[in-house]
């Protein structure tokens, strides 16, 4: 799971973790804060595979919102989020 990429005995071991709903915002964060003075534009690659824009709370069954709770649930937890599963 991804949580193990940025945690050490279950502690957070990075000093910035970017939510990918707002990753044009984090990188323009990351580039003030860094000091880059041009604009990081992000390509939008694989756009028109998804075909189904549903959300997924509409998508997801039952079932499947418990799975994805129960695998993610540190992840859920550390980000803050709501996942009514």
């Amino acid at each position: 799971r991804g949580i193990g990429l940025y945690t050490i005995d279950g502690q957070v071991a990075v000093d910035r973790i970017c939510r990918f709903e707002d990753l044009a915002g984090e990188l323009d964060a990351l580039r003030r804060q860094w000091g880059i003075a041009e604009p990081l534009e992000l390509p939008r690659l694989k756009a028109q595979y998804r075909r189904d824009r549903r959300s997924a709370r509409e998508v997801l069954g039952d079932d499947d919102r418990l799975r994805i709770a129960e695998l993610f649930r540190d992840e859920i937890a550390l980000m803050g989020y709501r996942f009514d599963g």
